[in-house]
């Protein structure tokens, strides 16, 4: 199963997240995540995960290198300011 922007997905413990952003560095697929409450509405938890496929099995590992974590908000942060300023 691909992941794809908007996909809701059970990480741990019950922990659902809602994916928001999608970038792609060094043939890797990453996602800017929050995470959502019992009410179905986001918190204030955002992190980064990365998407492995091994044949049609799909796993996400939390992104937890600060170096690779500030690139990757780096990019998170430039599609949103893209968007922004297409949407005006």
């Amino acid at each position: 199963m691909k992941l794809n922007v908007d996909d809701l997905v059970t990480i741990g413990e019950n922990e659902k997240y809602l994916l928001l952003d999608k970038a792609s560095l060094d043939d890797k697929d990453y996602y800017y995540i929050v995470q959502i409450d019992d009410n179905s509405q986001p918190t204030d938890y955002y992190t980064i995960i990365e998407e492995k496929n091994d044949g049609e099995d799909t796993f996400i590992k939390k992104v937890t290198d600060d170096k690779l974590f500030a690139k990757l908000m780096a990019i998170f942060v430039n599609n949103y300011v893209n968007e922004s300023q297409e949407s005006e």
